[in-house]
């Protein structure tokens, strides 16, 4: 499949953090059973306003995983701004997990100069301005350096519970496997943290880009 896009992104005034766009996380919809092997289903997942509740995005999806050679998730959405309605499809592939079933990723519709990307990308961002999901490389999207903010904190004991389990310092790269000789319990624990720190993070995060809405 072909994708989406191409050049460099003109659009970018300045570089854009990740922290300032929308995203979807594999890891995440596996945990709440939306990406599984032989389904298929459709929902919306809807970003809500952390202060009064109400809706302020959404996207509509359905995932197809019945054949894992061509198992596939398409977006459905629309900006309110310009009118434009989005619809398209993106390749999803598996990796074996080394203590068993399978690990889903999403693979990266976007192209450059004519090429395709086809990373595979535990989350795809998009930022403001961008009219396609695509992976952090693709948009070129840096880190957050915003000093002393609550989502830098809880960013920030988020990756030292990876940084702990020999994972990586990128919170972008997949959570890290059980250490050999570590107990299970003390595992799950740790991983029960980093859900804790990571929940905080986006929560703080929607409610910043919902007030940054509002302003607009």
């Amino acid at each position: 499949m072909g994708g989406y896009g191409s050049g460099r992104w003109g659009w970018h005034r300045k570089k854009e953090t990740a922290e300032d766009c929308r995203f979807i996380d594999a890891a995440r919809w596996m945990r709440e059973k939306i990406l599984q092997e032989g389904v298929i289903r459709s929902g919306w997942c809807r970003w809500m306003d952390a202060e009064t509740g109400a809706e302020w995005a959404s996207i509509g999806y359905e995932v197809s995983t019945t054949n894992p050679l061509s198992a596939t998730l398409r977006l459905r959405y629309r900006f309110t701004e310009t009118g434009e309605s989005m619809d398209y499809v993106i390749r999803l592939e598996t990796t074996q997990a080394n203590f068993g079933g399978v690990r889903w990723w999403f693979i990266c519709p976007l192209a450059s100069r004519g090429r395709p990307c086809g990373r595979r990308a535990q989350k795809l961002f998009l930022p403001p301005g961008g009219k396609y999901y695509g992976c952090r490389q693709c948009y070129d999207l840096s880190y957050a350096c915003r000093n002393g903010t609550a989502i830098d904190r809880a960013r920030e004991r988020a990756r030292k519970v990876q940084l702990r389990l020999g994972g990586s310092v990128s919170l972008f790269d997949p959570f890290p496997l059980k250490p050999k000789g570590m107990w299970w319990k003390t595992y799950e624990r740790l991983r029960a943290q980093y859900e804790r720190y990571d929940t905080a993070a986006t929560l703080l995060f929607q409610a910043r880009f919902a007030d940054f809405t509002r302003r607009l």
